[in-house]
């Protein structure tokens, strides 16, 4: 049986000359199969775009609420909005930077980029519930970021949003190198240094080998060393 959960319910609509728009709702999952329409997907909108095309989709922004929202109401244990903190959120965008969300493993794969889209859309989503009246949150515009001045492209001096915490996530170096093994050194394996890092940032052990994903031993002949002198 599935447990409950937050999900996006996509609802086309016909108008004009046959054209379809199609409108992004989030919807509670219950276990018993119904869906539970919620207010949500007013908090997922850029608070810098007051006017919205009519036509428009809501992009991806419903895609990460839903599971920031699975995270704070099924994970820490909220029961409304008004409950969430600004600690939930960052707590969120660090695990999901890190990979250790509830439902990550260690195939789990997130590039740099996602993760600026989820810590922008998730600012926004606390950036919308501080400035609506009925959200009866308890924190403030000034506890989410701070501006600082930098130049644009075109040289004039603009104030950036900078957050009051830091974002912790895994470097993506992809290249795979050899590893000596901890706890034998005739274990050898290959692996890059990034799914490495989450194995051991999961508790789990990275050597192939220990992990009995691997029987052949890998030998390595030394070329210098074997080398007969002239």
């Amino acid at each position: 049986m599935k447990k409950e959960h937050f999900s996006v319910y996509n609802h086309s609509l016909v108008y004009g000359n046959n054209r379809i728009a199609v409108r992004k709702f989030i919807v509670l999952n219950h276990t018993d199969g119904t869906k539970t329409f919620t207010d949500f997907h007013r908090f997922t909108g850029n608070p810098n775009r007051k006017i919205k095309s009519f036509n428009s989709d809501g992009d991806k922004r419903c895609t990460y609420i839903c599971k920031f929202l699975n995270y704070a109401f099924f994970s820490v244990g909220i029961s409304s909005l008004s409950e969430l903190t600004l600690d939930t959120g960052q707590k969120f965008i660090n695990a999901y930077a890190m990979h250790e969300l509830p439902e990550d493993d260690e195939y789990t794969k997130r590039s740099e980029s996602t993760i600026d889209f989820c810590v922008s859309y998730i600012f926004d989503f606390y950036t919308n519930l501080a400035t609506d009246k009925h959200s009866k949150c308890h924190f403030k515009l000034s506890d989410l970021y701070r501006h600082i001045s930098v130049r644009n492209k075109y040289g004039k001096v603009v104030l950036k949003k900078v957050p009051l915490f830091n974002v912790e996530y895994i470097p993506s170096y992809k290249v795979p190198i050899w590893w000596f093994c901890c706890k034998d050194e005739k274990h050898k394996y290959l692996m890059s240094p990034k799914n490495r890092l989450m194995f051991i940032k999961r508790h789990r052990e990275p050597c192939l080998y220990c992990r009995e994903q691997r029987r052949k031993l890998n030998h390595f002949i030394d070329y210098y060393t074997q080398r007969k002198p002239k």
